[in-house]
């Protein structure tokens, strides 16, 4: 069973509106500037469901990937962490 840290960011205050509000990464918060700013809550180990990676893309960032390589967003469902598949949404367990 591998797992990886997922972490809820929220973001208080952001250039524009449509940016405030709480989300899933597989990074924390980071730096908080003049137009952003924000908080992490620390994060939580999750399992990594059968069929699926943790990998770094193209962009030199992890992400989550299918068994055909394919890349599956990490986005929030019912409020916890989710990957977006081909047959829908993969609710992700705490390990």
């Amino acid at each position: 069973m591998k797992t990886i840290k997922i972490y809820k960011v929220t973001n208080t205050e952001a250039y524009m509106m449509s940016e405030i509000g709480s989300g899933y990464s597989l990074y924390p918060y980071g730096k908080q500037t003049r137009y952003y700013k924000g908080y992490d809550d620390g994060g939580v180990d999750y399992i990594i469901p059968d069929g699926y990676t943790v990998e770094e893309g193209n962009d030199e960032r992890l992400h989550f990937y299918d068994d055909k390589g394919n890349f599956c967003e990490l986005v929030s469902r019912f409020g916890k962490p989710a990957i977006v598949t081909d047959d829908g949404f993969l609710l992700l367990k705490r390990a």
